[in-house]
């Protein structure tokens, strides 16, 4: 949201003047000084997204996701999701957690082994 202020001050004084006020009734002064304040609000959204990998396995052992990410699901996370994910091959372990960037509410908490793990088929 974008906010605009603008106010008139005597030169010599500083005193906050109306347009019409002439001369300063604080100092007599005739200089002015016109300011203009622009105030803008920016939200940013980051994530992070990482894989290991060990020499000779061409798969990787950890792949983590956390952060911001926009939804597959606009009608229901319309601004997007917060997603901790990981998928651990060394550990046998899969977590994932989703949470709507607007409500916070948490619309997916799994925790299990990745062995027993199913991925959504596409």
């Amino acid at each position: 949201m974008t906010t605009i202020q603008s106010s008139i001050r005597c030169k010599q004084c500083q005193k906050i003047l109306k347009e019409e006020e002439e001369p300063c009734l604080k100092c007599g002064g005739h200089l002015r000084m016109f300011y203009t304040e622009i105030t803008e609000n920016i939200t940013l959204k980051d994530n992070i997204e990482y894989k290991k990998y060990s020499q000779g396995i061409k798969r990787f052992l950890l792949h983590v996701k956390r952060g911001w990410f926009n939804s597959g699901d606009k009608k229901n996370h319309p601004e997007g999701v917060i997603l901790h994910q990981e998928v651990n091959r060394e550990n046998n372990f899969y977590k994932k957690k989703v949470e709507d960037y607007l409500t916070g509410e948490i619309t997916k908490d799994l925790e299990e082994p990745l062995n027993k793990h199913l991925p959504k088929s596409k």
